[in-house]
């Protein structure tokens, strides 16, 4: 099993858009109360998303 480029360009591009989704929920959790609370359900949404992202990835190989 070999990684050639395209591969680790979308590995690259999953990881990019896991930061964004890290940078935008934290932006959402500076909001008193409610972006508290609403930051609680997003990181929950934002793990099964990445791990979708990362497994549809990785079954390419």
């Amino acid at each position: 099993m070999s990684l050639d480029l395209k591969n680790i360009g979308n590995y690259i591009v999953v990881y990019v858009l896991t930061l964004m989704i890290f940078v935008l929920i934290s932006l959402i959790a500076s909001v008193p109360i409610i972006g508290w609370l609403i930051s609680i359900f997003a990181y929950f949404y934002r793990l099964i998303v990445v791990s979708v992202l990362f497994g549809e990835v990785y079954a390419q190989n």
